[in-house]
C-alpha cells in the first residue's frame, strides 16, 4: 500500500514532465493551428461571400429578364404544398391511431412523445415554412432591387458586383 506522501511525490514527479512536454508542444504547435483556423475563417468568408454573390446573380437575371423567375417560383411552391401535404397526413395519421379527437384529450391525455409522427409533421412544416420564407425574400428583393444592391455593395464592396 502507498502511504499519502509518496502518493503525492509520485504526483508531483509525473506532472511536472507532462507540464513541460506540454507547454513545449503547445508552443511549437500554437503557429500552426492559429494558421489553421484563420485559413478556415478565410475560407469561410470567400464560400459566405460566393454564395451571396451568386444569389445576387440570380435575382438580378431574374430582374432583367433574363432568366425566367417562374419556374422558380414554382419549384418551390410546389415543395411547399408536398410538404404541407405531408404535414397533413403525419397529423391526420397520428390522430387516427391513438383516436385522438379533442373532446377525448381531457379523459386520455397526451401519447407519449416523442411520437414519429409528429416528429415527421413538424420537419415538414419547418421545411414548408422555409420554401414559403424563400420564395417570399425573392420576391422582396426582386422589387427591391436597388436596396438590395446597395446592401451587397455595402457589405461585400463596390467591385463586387
Amino acid at each position: 500500500m502507498v502511504n499519502n506522501d509518496t502518493s503525492f511525490w509520485l504526483g508531483v514527479a509525473v506532472a511536472i514532465p507532462l507540464s513541460i512536454v506540454g507547454t513545449i508542444a503547445g508552443n511549437r504547435l500554437m503557429p500552426s493551428v492559429d494558421a489553421f483556423f484563420e485559413k478556415r475563417k478565410l475560407t469561410k468568408f470567400r464560400r459566405s461571400k460566393e454564395q451571396e454573390l451568386a444569389n445576387y446573380k440570380h435575382i438580378e437575371a431574374f430582374r432583367n429578364g433574363t432568366r425566367d423567375k417562374y419556374p422558380f417560383y414554382i419549384l418551390l411552391a410546389t415543395s411547399a404544398v408536398i410538404c404541407a401535404i405531408g404535414l397533413a397526413s403525419c397529423l391526420v395519421l397520428f390522430f387516427i391511431k391513438y383516436n385522438f379527437l379533442p373532446l377525448v384529450v381531457k379523459y386520455y391525455g397526451l401519447p407519449d412523445l416523442p411520437n414519429p409522427l409528429l416528429l415527421m409533421a413538424f420537419v415538414f412544416g419547418i421545411v414548408a415554412v422555409f420554401f414559403i420564407a424563400v420564395i417570399a425574400a425573392t420576391a422582396r428583393q426582386i422589387e427591391r432591387f436597388e436596396q438590395y444592391q446597395a446592401e451587397i455593395r455595402k457589405k461585400w464592396g463596390e467591385d463586387a458586383i
